[in-house]
């Protein structure tokens, strides 16, 4: 089994936008060499007359033509609904008013670098 550098380890973790701490980067370097040589113990594996595949199993049929049908009517499409106003369904407030704008989630938050002001 090859060893992985724990250097290399953290920067995978950068790449992954993943902190870890030391003793979790001493862990998991092993655990990421035995992947590593589990995928290239599959990579020997003679495939040269296997065919190709985008699934395991064989599926036939699973999409149908696109063709133009009935659908429901609108009262049967809302019949079910508990409120209707105006051919559309009706349902109870979630939010009392608009978040304010520290609140909202923006480009700059935690997952692409940037912080959250507080």
């Amino acid at each position: 089994m090859a060893r992985i550098p724990e250097e290399e380890v953290r920067r995978l973790a950068r790449l992954a936008r993943i902190e870890l701490e030391d003793e979790e980067v001493a862990r998991l370097a092993p655990q990421l060499a035995d992947v590593l040589a589990h995928v290239e113990r599959m990579n020997r594996v003679d495939t040269s007359n296997v065919e190709a595949t985008s699934h395991g199993l064989q599926q036939a049929g699973g999409l149908r033509q696109d063709e133009p049908r009935s659908s429901l009517t609108l009262e049967e499409s809302l019949g079910n609904a508990g409120s209707v106003e105006d051919g559309y369904v009706v349902a109870p407030r979630v939010l009392s008013e608009a978040l304010p704008a520290a609140d909202a989630p923006d480009a700059s938050g935690p997952l692409n670098g940037g912080s959250r002001a507080e």
